[in-house]
């Protein structure tokens, strides 16, 4: 995963609603760490959850990163079964998202980008702003600036980025 990534619970929940199982998903590959699923169990809390296991790990404190992990696995298993793409898909929009709106801060955003694919096994969904892989369209690069076939990248980026806001929004909405 790239370095540098440390992505508040805050901007996560400003694009996707997260269960427990999702959240479990980013915990064990490293894209949150106990104090960002606290954080989420304590917000939970101020939401007006009363589960007992949201309470406990809300309250659970620094250095108990192995009650946290425990009580989070607990958690996911009370959730309906689903298959780990949801989660998948879910976190590459997130992590992208994030990337994306934080894109000044790195001196080779699409690097970091190629990065991300690899880490979640080159999902095709982003394949089109993947610099080494051929254009799956009419696109021809070569008859192209290199600054212009960078452009393009960019834009297919922010074209896969709205169309799984919108996603990510109905679902959210319909919850």
């Amino acid at each position: 995963m790239i370095e540098k990534i440390a992505i508040s619970v805050e901007f996560i929940l400003s694009k996707v609603s997260v269960d427990w199982q999702d959240t479990l998903w980013a915990f064990d590959h490293k894209l949150l760490g106990w104090k960002s699923i606290i954080e989420l169990a304590e917000k939970r809390i101020l939401d007006g959850s009363e589960v007992e296991l949201e309470i406990d790990l809300a309250f659970s404190g620094k250095g108990n990163s192995e009650f946290v992990g425990q009580t989070l696995r607990e958690l996911a298993s009370t959730e309906s079964p689903r298959p780990d793409s949801v989660a998948h898909d879910k976190w590459l929009y997130v992590v992208l998202a994030w990337l994306f709106e934080n894109r000044e801060a790195f001196s080779a955003p699409l690097s970091n980008v190629e990065e991300i694919y690899a880490d979640f096994d080159y999902p095709e969904d982003i394949v089109e702003f993947i610099a080494y892989m051929p254009s799956i369209d009419e696109y021809d690069p070569s008859r192209h600036s290199p600054d212009e076939n960078t452009q393009r990248m960019f834009r297919k980026w922010e074209e896969y980025l709205t169309s799984n806001e919108k996603l990510y929004r109905i679902s959210a909405e319909s919850v």
